[in-house]
């Protein structure tokens, strides 16, 4: 499996509900209104120069990491140059991207030093950019590529750093003193694996869609009422939840539909937001189902006594086949235990 994480911002209620997903969160604000397409976005107007989300990833030693990114500065936004502190992007706490005074997006070696790669094209217009950069440690074979918007801004070929296994990866704003800047739809994948490999994968839109119905199977017990879906769709804030004490039991809820018909759709993913009141091991297993064929997902060991995030990706639908915009709009998720 080479997908290893997504955040389309849409989910959260206040910037306190971003440590659900992330590992740690540094100087960010909040906004559920904007995001790329009118959701959810972060935002560095807090403290733009040490804006930092960090997210803990497990990318073994000599893969190819690729991050992407929606990116807006207001028109203007300059920084005081590139800080090997205030990094644009990260790996394992190190400074691989930055955003230079000139509203230029610039790659440096994993251990700083002289950028090896600056884009073409300024990112300071208030307008949202799509940013991919895919980046290999390998000693003097390394490389890096990046993108904007779907078009090449160069490619690296010579020394980077040598080959590390990486444990983390961060999203920021640069050394930016004045001027806003957004964040949207952020993605972690590498080159490891069979699917969800390529790069780049072009402009890319997540969807956060939260259960507004019950599914064909409803097995667990909801916390207050009898609508399932009504005690697992109020963020990461709300106190409802549907709870098992048992083991072979199933909840399914239904979605709605996308607001659009993208041409295409790399992969569908669940998240969960749980924990195990007792004291043992306790597990959920993701299940989806499509057509009439239901699939499971990777078993979730919950935390003890705290909540927190797992994720299920699904790169294909319940019988095998490509995500299409109709098997998106009528799929039931949910899990087992």
């Amino acid at each position: 499996m080479t997908f290893r994480f997504c955040d389309g911002f849409d989910s959260y209620s206040t910037v306190a509900n971003l440590v659900a997903k992330w590992t740690t969160v540094a100087s960010a604000s909040y906004s559920a209104t904007t995001g790329r397409f009118g959701g959810g976005a972060v935002s560095n107007s807090s403290n733009g120069l040490y804006l930092l989300l960090t997210k803990s990833v497990t990318i073994p030693i000599g893969s190819k990491v690729r991050l992407a990114m929606s990116l807006k500065y207001s028109a203007g936004t300059v920084s005081s140059g590139l800080n090997y502190g205030n990094p644009l992007l990260a790996i394992n706490g190190q400074h691989i991207c930055g955003f230079s005074s000139l509203g230029l997006i610039v790659v440096t070696p994993y251990s700083g030093g002289t950028p090896m790669l600056t884009s073409s094209v300024a990112v300071n217009d208030g307008n949202f950019h799509w940013i991919e950069l895919e980046y290999y440690l390998n000693g003097a074979s390394s490389s890096a590529k990046l993108f904007i918007d779907g078009v090449s801004q160069g490619t690296y070929t010579g020394s980077l750093g040598s080959q590390v296994a990486i444990s983390s990866v961060s999203f920021g704003m640069g050394y930016v003193f004045s001027g806003t800047g957004w964040l949207d739809d952020a993605i972690i994948w590498d080159d490891q694996g069979s699917s969800f490999n390529t790069f780049p994968m072009g402009p890319r839109r997540i969807s956060t869609l939260l259960p507004n119905a019950d599914g064909d199977l409803v097995q667990f017990t909801p916390k207050t009422g009898t609508a399932h879906f009504a005690m697992v769709n109020g963020g990461y804030s709300s106190t409802n939840y549907v709870s098992d004490t048992g083991t072979g039991n199933i909840d399914l809820f239904k979605f709605p539909a996308l607001a659009y018909t993208p041409a295409n759709i790399n992969l569908v993913v669940g998240y969960f937001y749980g924990q195990n009141t007792g004291s043992g091991s306790t597990s959920l297993t993701p299940k989806l189902k499509t057509g009439g064929t239901t699939i499971s997902g990777a078993t979730q060991t919950l935390s003890v006594g705290t909540y927190s995030v797992t994720q299920a990706p699904f790169l294909t639908d319940a019988s095998g086949t490509t995500w299409t915009a109709a098997a998106v709009n009528a799929m039931q998720i949910g899990m087992g235990d």
